[in-house]
This record gives structure tokens, C-alpha cells and sequence, in this order.
């Protein structure tokens, strides 16, 4: 039975131009789970959609940083992630 789609928004920071937005957004895309990913240069924001059974947001996060670009450390009570990804990203730490 296939896993339902968990979203989570990163908070990105470096990002200089459109440019910068369209690697980020090329890299998510290319990360192991993720089945469509979107940056906001304007809002400096990613939207991920991705399989919770596959990939982690802490992962997510890792493949901006990998590029050189960061992002803002979640919250706890970060309310943009949903409920099933909040749950996997708490057990990863």
C-alpha cells in the first residue's frame, strides 16, 4: 500500500537569485522520496512533497546544504510539517 504524501516547507537562506531558487529546487527534486519540490525566491521558502517512508526532512535539509546553500533549524512546534513527517523528523534526533 503506498505511503501518503507528507509536505514540508524549509526556510532557505543564501539564495542570492532565481538562479540560486532553481538549483535548490533542482537538488530537492532530485533527493531520494521527493515527488515535487517548489521554491519561493521571493518568500526564501521550499515546499516539498515527499514519501515519509523514503526520506526524512532532516534529509531534505542535507541536500540544500550539500549544494551550499542552509536552512533555518525547525521548530519544534513548526506547523508547516505535517503530521506523519513530524513525527519521523522528531525520531530522527
Amino acid at each position: 500500500m503506498p505511503t501518503k504524501p507528507a509536505r514540508v516547507e524549509l526556510s532557505l537562506l543564501g539564495m542570492h537569485c532565481a538562479s540560486c531558487a532553481a538549483r535548490i529546487e533542482k537538488a530537492l527534486r532530485a533527493a531520494p522520496g521527493v515527488s515535487e519540490a517548489n521554491v519561493n525566491f521571493a518568500t526564501t521558502r521550499a515546499t516539498v512533497y515527499y514519501d515519509p517512508a523514503v526520506t526524512l526532512p532532516a534529509v531534505l535539509r542535507q541536500a540544500v546544504q550539500q549544494i551550499g546553500y542552509d536552512t533555518l533549524p525547525p521548530q519544534q512546534d513548526d506547523s508547516s510539517i505535517t503530521a506523519p513527517a513530524r513525527q519521523l523528523d522528531d525520531e530522527s534526533r
